[in-house]
């Protein structure tokens, strides 16, 4: 055999074993091109198209795949929360389920009330209980590595927030990771009048810390009104959003004014889902640095349990939460790399492929996260899966960035290929 035809034979060996069906269908129409015999082009067009075909199988089965796995962790972390409502209910007495009679009492003790308590318990439960109060029954819940670059809130002023006075009912509970909502005392509140009294609701959420000034707010929702349109319509929404929580039931006005603005109600205990996954993460960290392995891991997953999407996804084309968006999905990242570092330390290979691949889902040109995932499979006995995530990282870097894959990512590709790792 021909030197040439030898050398393409070996490499068209090399990436059927390692799945890289369309680049090997490329490699076989660069010879059906230089093929003179027309029965050699006609073999050489067949294989090309079984191998598209064996690529479009494989993303199939992927996808399949992917979903079972997806359908498996939603079922698993249903089945964990019914178990700790369950565990929640049995703890509490018979007479604490009901609602008081009384439906604005600000101690009219409930169903989200006692979820929120085990915020209060100790660090090593805080994977069971942290996201408690705000994950969705529906829903699924290395050195050098890319710190978030948004300053994070102090540890304390968060612990403030996250901490629950059991003998009180917390007045509001708000999700905004993922799809917004908000209850009022375990009622939803759905009864907005426009977008707009939800919007101003939303930003004065965002920048609670201190009175926000009217101009402020002018220059945001009405920057191109005259002053004096602006001004009433500021107003307007203003009394539509105290208007729409004293319907969901509120005892205490939700906005009111002070320095020459306004503000969420200091007086009311507001639980929100970003703020105790920042604190989680806070705590995750500061563990980490006193290497307290076992405090980092249950922090970070609580606060894991707690991402269920960006930041107020809805207001995507909004400056305003782009800021606190980034902030939180960089936190988020970075949990999953310090994660995925700690389960593939332990050999724990399964859970460090799910944070792997959650990581890869919102950054995909990720190379270390590529090589770990790449080291678990292997280490698992899945080289196939190891060398298809080669490609994967391959096309993402082109297709993304226009760049080849660094020396070490092709070391390990390598290492895997011929059984070395």
């Amino acid at each position: 055999m021909p030197a040439a035809l030898s050398a393409a034979r070996a490499a068209a060996d090399e990436l059927m074993r390692a799945g890289a069906y369309d680049e090997l269908a490329r490699l076989l129409e660069a010879q059906r091109d230089d093929a003179v015999d027309e029965a050699r082009a006609a073999v050489l067009e067949a294989a090309g198209q079984l191998c598209l075909a064996c690529s479009r199988l494989q993303r199939e089965t992927d996808d399949h795949q992917a979903a079972i796995r997806r359908m498996a962790q939603l079922e698993d972390d249903t089945c964990r929360r019914v178990e700790r409502l369950l565990d929640l209910l049995w703890e509490t007495p018979a007479t604490a389920v009901a609602p008081a009679a009384n439906p604005h009492s600000p101690h009219r003790p409930g169903l989200l009330q006692r979820l929120a308590q085990s915020l209060r318990r100790p660090a090593g439960r805080a994977a069971e209980s942290a996201g408690e109060p705000f994950a969705s029954m529906a829903a699924a819940a290395a050195n050098g590595s890319p710190q978030p670059t948004t300053e994070l809130p102090a540890a304390a002023e968060l612990e403030s927030r996250a901490d629950v006075d059991t003998s009180d009912a917390v007045d509001l509970h708000i999700y905004c990771l993922g799809r917004f909502r908000a209850y009022c005392y375990e009622r939803a509140v759905d009864d907005w009048t426009g977008n707009k009294s939800r919007s101003l609701f939303k930003y004065l959420l965002t920048f609670r810390d201190a009175p926000v000034h009217a101009d402020q707010l002018l220059d945001c929702f009405w920057r191109d009104s005259s002053p004096e349109a602006a001004r009433r319509s500021l107003y307007q929404t203003v009394y539509l959003v105290r208007q729409t929580f004293q319907t969901a039931g509120a005892a205490r006005p939700v906005v009111v004014q002070t320095n020459g603005g306004y503000q969420l109600n200091p007086d009311l205990d507001v639980q929100v889902d970003s703020e105790i996954f920042l604190c989680r993460y806070r705590e995750g960290i500061g563990a980490a640095a006193r290497g307290d392995d076992r405090t980092m891991i249950d922090a970070l997953q609580a606060a894991e349990v707690l991402y269920e999407g960006d930041f107020l996804p809805e207001d995507l084309y909004e400056e305003w939460p782009v800021a606190r968006r980034e902030q939180l999905r960089d936190a988020y990242l970075d949990l999953l790399d310090r994660l995925s570092r700690q389960f593939w330390l332990a050999h724990d290979d399964d859970a460090c492929i799910a944070d792997c691949r959650k990581l890869l889902e919102i950054d995909n040109c990720r190379e270390d996260i590529h090589r770990r995932l790449m080291r678990a499979f292997a280490r698992r006995g899945e080289r196939s899966l190891a060398l298809r995530q080669f490609q994967r990282c391959v096309e993402a870097l082109r297709r993304e960035l226009d760049v080849e894959p660094l020396p070490e990512t092709v070391n390990v590709y390598e290492k895997i290929l011929n059984n070395e790792l």
